[in-house]
């Protein structure tokens, strides 16, 4: 192994300080002398062969600097530590565009002795997310540790957002989640808090048992535990009420958490809502194999890139130099959503504070993008459209046509599987619960491509769309965490693996900042460009906005 020092003049007798998070993008990763033994090559050959357990990601401080990023990372990241708030960052700004030289200050501090208490909250609350899929056969047999958590059925997006707080709350109360059903929403706030006894009950908008028998959520994603299938599709269990989502906040699930999960409330506290949330995320989102072969089908179709190819949800190998001068040359891939549909009716604009822009209205944030993050050999960069509307799709295929010798971007665009068509009805779009609910559109159907698109724009490098929407704010919470091994496999230590870190990729959305608080609506606030949080040395990209803009004013 050798060092590979990017025309740094440091001295290489200095250890230096290995970035070990698989979404850094810091090819030199940050170089503060730490006074560690150096380890020996053997042992650093052991740790890279895979993605490194638990605390190889708390203690991999070495001499090989220069593989100490992951190869899949093409752009900067902004990694979360106790001294740089990446809630903070997320949810006072439009836009995040950090450079290189923010990526290696923020990286530098993730790694510094003052985030060690915070390195440790989010590889304890990972295990704790991990260790509650695996339940032991007697936990899944007791009806004090099982538990069903309350869904909200509405749009694919919505339903899967509903999921994160009673993630949380089981968590919390040591519960293992069986599955998941919308459930009967009578009884006061207060009420909501109390458990009662439920059976299991299919999905409502999303089933269809001819060609899933199962008509869960495991139809879409991989189940929520380890428990026998006859126990997670038909055993009652206790539930909090129907309402409960609406009526308590995330901070309140971790206010009223049990005394025995005080430390898990205490890393959770650490991390802040962004990383607690993304981690959550993470460890819902994994697809069922349906919905993994609706993936790959939809790559092939699109004609996906081919470096691309394989999941990128683990960190295949670690870089040296030339990996990391090879990485940086691929064309950008711009993950852009479009949401129009039913989110275009008056109703639905009033009661989200949005606008519904065709694809033009996007057209300077991709450029700005392309302008900050394209490589100059590369001479365009690709754009994953992701969109539920017909025309939008037509001119993303048009431009394609028309300016492929001018235009930087090479339009990725799914065909006739995404559903695109939308109903009128006394000139509006009916709201989507109402379409799935009176069979005018394939809820099952429907579901899986939703997922489909999500995962491959969580698979983007960047990030372009409106936070408005629980795709966008869902997307974004998986691309936070893309250098996390989502499937935890057995290892020589403590059985258990680990991700590599929270950081946050670039993004601009076209309307509100990241949020997570779903059902609770967000008060109305103006947003300025602001003079100077602690956490802006990292941001890059500063709002350019005229005057304040008023963003909240919707349910999260």
């Amino acid at each position: 192994h050798h060092h590979h020092n990017h025309n740094h003049n440091h001295p290489t007798s200095l250890t230096q300080k290995a970035s070990t998070s698989a979404a850094q993008h810091s090819d030199s990763a940050a170089r503060t002398p730490t006074r560690v033994r150096p380890r020996s090559s053997a042992w650093w050959g052991n740790q890279f062969s895979h993605l490194g357990p638990l605390q190889d990601v708390r203690t991999m401080d070495g001499g090989n600097a220069g593989r100490a990023s992951c190869c899949q990372q093409r752009v900067p990241c902004i990694a979360a530590s106790a001294e740089v708030n990446s809630t903070e960052l997320v949810s006072t700004r439009l836009r995040l565009l950090p450079t290189e030289s923010h990526a290696r200050n923020a990286l530098a501090l993730a790694h510094s002795p003052s985030s060690k208490h915070f390195q440790n909250a989010l590889h304890t609350f990972w295990a704790a997310v991990h260790k509650q899929r695996h339940a032991s056969e007697a936990e899944c047999a007791d009806a004090g540790s099982i538990t069903r958590l309350p869904l909200r059925e509405g749009g694919f997006g919505a339903t899967l957002s509903s999921l994160v707080k009673p993630l949380l709350w089981a968590l919390l109360h040591a519960r293992v989640a069986l599955g998941a059903h919308d459930l009967d929403r009578k009884g006061s706030r207060r009420s909501m808090e109390r458990l009662r006894l439920s059976p299991a009950r299919p999905l409502e908008l999303f089933a269809d048992s001819a060609r899933c028998n199962s008509s869960s959520l495991e139809c879409f994603l991989q189940p929520l535990s380890n428990c026998s299938e006859s126990t997670r599709l038909n055993a009652p269990a206790h539930t909090v009420g129907g309402r409960w989502v609406d009526v308590t906040s995330h901070e309140m699930v971790l206010a009223r958490a049990p005394q025995a999960a005080a430390s898990l409330v205490a890393n959770a506290r650490e991390l802040g809502t962004l990383p607690t949330v993304a981690l959550l995320t993470a460890g819902l989102l994994r697809p069922s194999a349906r919905v993994a072969a609706a993936l790959e089908r939809a790559k092939v179709a699109l004609g996906w890139p081919r470096h691309l190819l394989r999941l990128r949800q683990t960190c295949a190998r670690w870089c040296n130099a030339k990996d990391r001068e090879n990485l940086s040359r691929r064309p950008l891939l711009i993950g852009l959503h479009v949401r129009r549909g039913d989110s275009c009716s008056v109703e639905a604009r009033s009661r989200h504070n949005r606008t519904c822009d065709h694809l033009d209205a996007y057209l300077p944030a991709l450029e700005a993008m392309h302008a900050a993050y394209s490589d100059k050999a590369a001479t365009f960069s690709y754009v994953y459209l992701a969109t539920d509307d017909a025309s939008v799709a037509a001119e993303a295929r048009r431009l394609n046509h028309v300016r492929s010798g001018s235009s930087p971007f090479r339009w990725l665009v799914r065909g006739a599987e995404v559903n695109r068509k939308w109903p009128v009805v006394r000139g509006n779009i009916p709201q989507i619960e109402v379409l799935l609910a009176t069979h005018r559109l394939d809820g099952f159907s429907d579901a899986v491509q939703v997922m489909v698109d999500l995962l491959l724009i969580a698979e983007c490098d960047v990030l372009i769309g409106k936070f408005s929407s629980n795709i966008e704010r869902l997307a974004y919470s998986l691309m936070s965490v893309k250098g996390f091994d989502a499937t935890p496999r057995k290892s020589r230590h403590n059985g258990q693996w680990s991700p590599l870190g929270v950081c946050l990729p670039p993004f601009i959305s076209l309307d509100h900042p990241w949020c997570s608080d779903f059902g609770v609506p967000q008060p109305l606030r103006p947003l300025r460009a602001r003079k100077s949080f602690p956490s802006d040395a990292f941001a890059g990209g500063t709002d350019a906005m005229d005057s304040p803009r008023i963003v909240g004013g919707f349910e999260c």
